[in-house]
């Protein structure tokens, strides 16, 4: 197995040269093809380029650099605490749009979801990718919730709220620290 790197900030380039690699390899229909790249809208949208031009996309495994870089931290320190990945928030998002403290400090986002369960996970899901982002993106912003947690500052905002309620409870389970 060998490794290519190509590097471009045209999407376009990036694909063609991972599309005429890919026609040149004959792997066989059972081994995977492996994809590094940065979001699942780009790996959507690679599947669907690779598609319309060879009439189908079969076998390609994509996965993130944050996922690679993780990967080789567990190798060299397998002790270590798990990553806070985004399926893992999404579930303790999902868990703390039901809980009573959430319903009562913030009813009008409580009425949108707790009634019906698909809303709910979706939210989840959606402040999960949310909350990924801001640690790359808007770190600012994550390290003032965090700031104003040690503090005990009161939170109204209903996204520092399921923030710091999802920080306690990583950190109780995990040791972890953000």
């Amino acid at each position: 197995m060998a490794i290519y790197l190509n590097v471009s900030h045209s999407l376009n380039q990036l694909f063609s040269a991972l599309s005429e690699r890919l026609s040149k390899e004959d792997t066989g229909v059972f081994l995977p093809r492996r994809v590094v790249t940065q979001t699942d809208g780009i790996n959507n949208w690679i599947r669907y380029r690779y598609a319309e031009q060879a009439g189908i996309t079969a076998n390609l495994q994509f996965t993130k650099t944050s996922d690679i870089i993780y990967q080789i931290f567990r190798w060299l320190k397998p002790d270590a605490p798990p990553a806070l990945d985004r399926s893992y928030m999404v579930w303790l998002v999902y868990q703390c749009l039901q809980e009573e403290e959430f319903i009562n400090r913030f009813p009008e986002k409580a009425a949108y979801t707790t009634k019906d369960p698909v809303k709910q996970i979706a939210l989840a899901m959606q402040m999960a990718d949310l909350f990924d982002q801001y640690q790359v993106y808007r770190h600012d912003l994550i390290t003032k919730w965090n700031d104003a947690a040690t503090k005990n500052e009161t939170i109204n905002d209903w996204q520092q709220y399921l923030w710091t309620v999802i920080k306690n409870k990583i950190g109780e389970n995990n040791g972890l620290k953000f």
